[in-house]
């Protein structure tokens, strides 16, 4: 058994895989709370809320970008995990600002939580970064790295079903009262992630081997900026992918984000939606080891495009079924997510293969550039979605307190299930051509 291929151990899989509950305590928080919160907690109007929401994800992409670069021009990968530890403080405390309370809702007010979720996405930013490019390298083994994905997603399930259940109950709690219940879970889930991250961050070991023309992956050279982008351009394999994730990440978005108020509007109970959250990640944590199994026996790639297509018949039968009550849509979006998990491991266990894929092609090995480039791609291409989704509302008619009609209420069903159907077929028309990217790029390296 050579380098390239050696195990690492099972449980050292497992305590970096952690490190993904911690992100995701901040991450879906962020995703399923955070436009909710400015609209119905701070009296936000939702094209504005999701105009702020967008301006800062598409900040956050670019921050992201810039830092992957930055870290590869170094090629210092001994330094992933002290920026991790180091990052971890920081990222707590603009999380937290994130849901401080501004002083009214009109400009001055949408500029301070612009800068809050600014500061926040740039912390988070560095530390993701360091954890991303530490997953290319905490084992260069395909068995692991899907190990790995898929341990992370469940870990990440578990985050987001304590984020879509506690968020409220806990805050409302630590707090004594349901005005500043976000804000007060937002300081505990803080508390929490800092302890993971630094304990990640502590315990990690990097697998490195030599690369394919017996260079060391350790190697603490200054590359240009130009040759970075030069080698992510020349990765087609990567591109198709990259481009599969974009229209996949606009369609879920566009569900996970109008899920409560189609049920606060449309179906007329805001904690029914809450519940379908909670529900939604159950499933999804359910779903996960599934999904790892089928990859085992059809390959990454044909488990994205099975994903992709239970996906769309559960968005088309929530399309046709989901008015005639909270039950129907409830479980039809709990199925929906269960789809997602697998569309979510498939892609993490795909982008270390598009790693490598990259260095046959290019020689040169580029792994928090990617990262960073993913990141920012994941963050436009969500910014974008929000904005969609709060125009598409508004363009409805949705208006808070107000009575809803039935164009309305149409608008609402086709913002959460049509439209979203049109991207999920794109992804998967992207994902074909990704593979008959990789195999010719195997074919040209003999690999």
């Amino acid at each position: 058994m050579t380098l390239e291929t050696a195990q690492q151990p099972k449980w050292r899989l497992a305590l970096f895989a952690f490190g993904d509950f911690g992100f995701n305590l901040y991450w879906q928080s962020l995703s399923l709370f955070l436009l909710f919160y400015y609209t119905e907690t701070l009296g936000f109007g939702i094209a504005a809320a999701g105009a702020a929401y967008m301006l800062a994800s598409v900040f956050d992409g670019l921050a992201g970008f810039a830092i992957g670069l930055w870290i590869d021009r170094r090629a210092n990968p001994s330094r992933f995990p002290t920026t991790l530890m180091i990052g971890a403080a920081p990222l707590a405390l603009t999380f937290v600002l994130a849901y401080l309370p501004p002083d009214g809702t009109g400009l001055s007010g949408l500029i301070i939580i612009c800068a809050s979720q600014f500061l926040f996405r740039l912390a988070y930013a560095v530390t993701n970064l360091s954890y991303l490019a530490m997953s290319a390298r905490v084992s260069f083994n395909p068995g692991d790295r899907a190990l790995v994905a898929g341990m992370r997603m469940i870990w990440g399930a578990i985050a987001t079903l304590i984020v879509s259940l506690a968020t409220r109950p806990l805050g409302a709690l630590l707090a004594g009262s349901e005005s500043r219940a976000y804000l007060a879970s937002a300081i505990a889930f803080a508390l929490i992630a800092t302890i993971v991250l630094l304990f990640v961050g502590a315990t990690y070991r990097d697998a490195a081997c030599p690369g394919p023309a017996g260079k060391s992956r350790d190697m603490n050279t200054t590359r240009t900026v130009k040759s970075l982008l030069v080698a992510l351009a020349g990765n087609r394999s990567f591109l198709f992918v990259a481009g599969a994730m974009i229209t996949m990440i606009i369609g879920v978005t566009m569900v996970s984000k109008t899920v409560l108020y189609y049920f606060t509007y449309a179906l007329g109970s805001t904690r029914a939606g809450e519940l379908t959250l909670a529900d939604m990640t159950l499933v999804g944590l359910v779903a996960v080891p599934l999904w790892m199994l089928l990859e085992r026996r059809i390959g990454t790639r044909r488990t994205w495009s099975a994903a992709i297509n239970l996906a769309l018949i559960l968005l088309l039968g929530l399309a046709v079924f989901g008015a005639s009550g909270q039950a129907a849509a409830h479980g039809f979006l709990a199925a929906f997510q269960g789809a997602v998990m697998g569309l979510d491991f498939a892609l993490w266990a795909l982008l270390p293969a598009t790693i490598d894929e990259g260095e046959m092609q290019s020689g040169a090995r580029v792994e928090a550039a990617l990262f960073g480039l993913v990141a920012m791609l994941q963050r436009v291409a969500i910014g974008a979605a929000t904005g969609l989704m709060g125009a598409n509302l508004q363009l409805a008619g949705l208006q808070m307190g107000a009575p809803l009609s039935e164009g309305t209420s149409l608008g609402i069903r086709l913002q959460i299930s049509v439209i979203p159907c049109l991207f999920f077929a794109a992804s998967a028309i992207l994902i074909l051509r990704s593979g008959v990217a990789a195999t010719r790029a195997f074919n040209r390296t003999g690999a």
